[in-house]
């Protein structure tokens, strides 16, 4: 199929948008959004240091269930009810 000048335009625009995307900590995140996105800490802020540089998210519920052919492993990952119900139905490990 070939590509139309319309879609080259949305591609770029895609990548220029991608480029201004600023680089925040987790940290920083977590303090200005966690509340209202009805976010906790599990554990020890360890990894607040970190720079979330990728602005799209990734749904890990394939992954979860062992399916790791494509796994986008630089976007944040976002386990909601679907993944946590899924775990919650797991046998403990032994």
């Amino acid at each position: 199929m070939p590509e139309t000048a319309a879609t080259a335009q949305t591609i770029s625009s895609a990548s220029e948008q991608r480029k201004s995307v600023p680089v925040v900590t987790v940290e920083s995140f977590f303090t200005g959004h966690g509340e209202k996105l009805a976010m906790r800490l599990e554990g020890a802020p360890v990894g607040f240091h970190r720079k979330i540089r990728e602005p799209t998210i990734n749904r890990p519920g394939l992954a979860l269930s062992g399916f790791f052919s494509y796994f986008a492993e630089k976007r944040v990952q976002v386990l909601g009810a679907a993944e946590n119900t899924y775990l919650k139905s797991l046998s403990p490990a032994v």
